[in-house]
């Protein structure tokens, strides 16, 4: 309603599409001249480097990632309703594995993110600390060095952690997609949640799927 009845729409995203500039082509007049894009022709895999795992691997390349010293970001499709499921990697699912192996980190979900708004409003001005564990805040979330991040992509549209050139930042990202409820990903969407740890130029991806090799 907003476009139809806009006299200007300006419409800024760090990855819009065609898809989106037709969506809001179709609110109003296709040929209205009244619609001014800005489209950042981010390389999206320039630079990059994407390694596929699996449902029978992802635990063994994110523990083996833990104990070399890679600071991890880990974004998972879901929240998790129970913990002992490793089969459907959740938010609460791996955090609860992780903590029991004595590794140090944080999840926020939509169900933890009251404990956590210092991240949530300042995430670059609060992690290098508790990354580095010189933060007064590590007594409070009960960790001496965050070794790992885990949230769930229901966080905000443009929240982002980790600049690049940060001394005490993430190093690797795992994004977990277990396709359950399914969803239908695409390449803007999947990159969207991964290249939240703005830092990081290798990711760990599993989406499961029916074919063996993800598309």
């Amino acid at each position: 309603t907003l476009v139809t009845h806009s006299d200007l729409t300006v419409c800024l995203d760090a990855d819009i599409s065609n898809i989106t500039k037709y969506a809001m082509r179709d609110y109003k007049s296709y040929d209205d001249a009244h619609h001014f894009f800005y489209i950042n022709r981010f390389p999206v895999f320039r630079g990059y480097t994407f390694n596929f795992i699996n449902r029978h691997n992802y635990w063994t390349y994110l523990q083996d990632n833990l104990d070399a010293g890679e600071i991890v970001y880990i974004t998972c499709e879901n929240k998790g309703e129970t913990w002992w499921s490793m089969k459907k990697p959740s938010c609460k699912g791996i955090h609860y594995h992780l903590k029991d192996a004595g590794y140090e980190g944080i999840a926020i979900h939509q169900d933890s993110s009251h404990q956590y708004k210092e991240i949530l409003e300042n995430p670059n001005g609060v992690l290098p600390g508790l990354i580095e564990g010189t933060s007064k805040l590590c007594k409070k979330y009960r960790i001496k060095k965050l070794q790992y991040l885990i949230t769930s992509p229901t966080l905000e549209t443009g929240w982002s952690c980790g600049l690049q050139g940060e001394e005490h930042t993430f190093t690797k990202t795992f994004g977990l997609f277990p396709g359950n409820p399914r969803k239908h990903y695409t390449v803007h969407s999947i990159r969207q949640a991964v290249r939240r740890a703005r830092a990081v130029k290798d990711h760990y991806i599993y989406i499961n799927q029916k074919d063996k090799a993800p598309r």
